[in-house]
């Protein structure tokens, strides 16, 4: 029996670090906990310690009370580990220590049940302390149900909005699947039309490529015939040069020739003028 009690006992001094954690965070146990308030968890932790500290074994053979204590024993691990897990924070726990936290419940009762009559009696004057304690709690879960249904009514408002979204969404959704099916449309005809202009654009360079091959080509024969005219011009400005030499020289000839003549012709007329000169006298 000290072994369960000492294992409660941890289990109790971890739940009330989790009560004071969790007490001012409700955002983070709420959703874990919709039904049941820290309130009343922690009234029926303080009601299994405050049993198994007044509960005594009875005298003689009692199996149904041995079967009880053999079950809280299996129990209580169970709600140790529970509550080890929400004393790190992970709250979605909370479940699963109610649950072993009502059989562990369950298992103190019937312990008590099977207690010796004097300690039964103890033990039920407690338990109807106990018992107007828990009411005065259920007052209080009353007006927390009260709210809760409060907003479990705003939340299926809610709901019904949701649903109306919902629709509003489904028809959008369908709305842009038939757009998609008109952009896949649209993109297969950008493909083929992609397509041809790359096979146009190819054509294109090809013709281009033949083009420049042919004005290449005619750059070159241009070249050679500029070439050949250039040489040709050469030789017959060389043959200009040797004729217009020639022409200059023979000018030159005749020149000297002409001032001779001329020369001869002043000496003509002045023996023509002395031979007058002599008929004449």
């Amino acid at each position: 029996m000290e072994d369960i009690k000492n294992q409660f006992s941890e289990i109790k001094s971890i739940w009330e670090t989790v009560y004071k954690n969790a007490f001012g965070n409700p955002q983070l146990w709420k959703p874990h906990l919709p039904n049941t308030s820290l309130e009343m968890l922690n009234e029926a932790v303080d009601t299994v310690s405050i049993w198994l500290e007044r509960s005594k074994a009875p005298n003689g053979l009692s199996p149904g009370y041995h079967l009880a204590k053999s079950l809280a024993a299996i129990y209580l691990p169970s709600l140790l580990s529970a509550v080890q897990q929400l004393g790190v924070g992970n709250y979605s726990h909370f479940q699963n220590f109610v649950g072993y936290l009502i059989n562990t419940l369950a298992t103190i009762h019937t312990m008590a049940v099977y207690a010796p009559k004097n300690n039964q009696e103890s033990i039920n004057a407690d338990f109807s302390a106990e018992l107007s304690q828990t009411l005065a709690l259920l007052n209080t879960a009353q007006k927390e149900l009260s709210e809760k249904l409060e907003i479990l009514e705003k939340s299926q408002t809610l709901a019904e909005e949701i649903n109306e979204f919902h629709e509003v969404i489904k028809s959008t959704e369908q709305e842009v699947g038939a757009y998609k099916s008109k952009v896949v449309e649209y993109e297969e005809q950008t493909n083929s039309s992609l397509k041809n202009a790359n096979e146009i654009l190819e054509k294109i360079q090809e013709v281009h490529q033949n083009i420049t091959q042919i004005i290449d080509k005619k750059q070159k024969e241009f070249e050679l015939r500029l070439k050949d005219q250039e040489e040709n011009y050469e030789g017959l400005l060389k043959e200009h040069d040797e004729e217009y030499e020639k022409l200059l020289t023979n000018s030159n000839g005749l020149y000297n020739e002409l001032k001779e003549m001329k020369g001869e012709l002043s000496r003509l007329q002045e023996k023509c003028r002395d031979q007058e000169k002599i008929i004449d006298s």
